[in-house]
């Protein structure tokens, strides 16, 4: 082969290492914003199902399950109601079966909101203030997480739960049984209060956001 001949030869292999590596960058280039979306999308979805990000109005995204830590009784005192059920004017007693709740037990008559007012101290046996506290608290994240599935049918699907209470049925059951063994059990001569104690500390730990 004459050396005019290897030149050409030369000359067309560094050609087609020159677009195959030009086809590559090219590809790559292409590629990589879609990498990064697809990496980064999740932590962005993440961050949509905050509290803070769901308060804001800012979903946009689509079939996310989303489940969040609740908000406590300072904050829905403190903040507006984005549901209609229920509302800061419903009565104490209402939130349960009737009769559950008795004209002789703390907060009967008082509407939600003054409920939130009250002290909030732990539960002991003169007194389940403490816990009525973060029962108002619960019906207001389990209505919540109602309140966003409803708003946004093609968006999130939002979730509200403690440690031990997956929905507020099961929390009303609760607090149902803990009234009633705080009304109807002694020892000592002073109302049992175990049940109540138990859900109060359950309901307690579940707030993310206390303000």
């Amino acid at each position: 082969m004459s050396d005019k001949e290897n030149k050409s030869l030369e000359t067309d292999t560094h050609s087609s290492q020159v677009n195959t590596r030009r086809n590559f960058l090219i590809k790559s280039a292409v590629a990589a914003p879609i990498i990064t979306s697809l990496a980064s999308k999740p932590a962005w979805a993440v961050e949509q199902c905050t509290v803070s990000g769901m308060m804001s109005g800012n979903l946009s995204l689509h079939d996310e399950n989303c489940g969040f830590e609740g908000l406590s009784p300072g904050y829905w005192k403190t903040h507006d109601w984005p549901f209609s059920s229920p509302s800061k004017n419903n009565y104490f007693q209402d939130l349960f079966t009737l009769g559950a709740v008795k004209n002789t037990n703390d907060d009967y008559g008082k509407t939600l909101l003054q409920v939130l007012n009250g002290n909030g101290g732990g539960t002991n046996w003169k007194s389940l203030l403490g816990l009525n506290f973060h029962i108002v608290a619960a019906a207001c994240n389990f209505a919540y997480a109602e309140h966003l599935n409803n708003a946004y049918p093609n968006g999130i699907t939002a979730s509200f739960s403690t440690a031990t209470y997956n929905s507020w049925a099961e929390v009303k059951a609760a607090y149902e049984a803990a009234i009633y063994q705080f009304n109807n059990e002694t020892s000592n001569g002073k109302p049992v209060a175990t049940l109540a104690i138990a859900l109060e500390a359950d309901l307690s730990g579940s707030y993310h956001q206390f303000d």
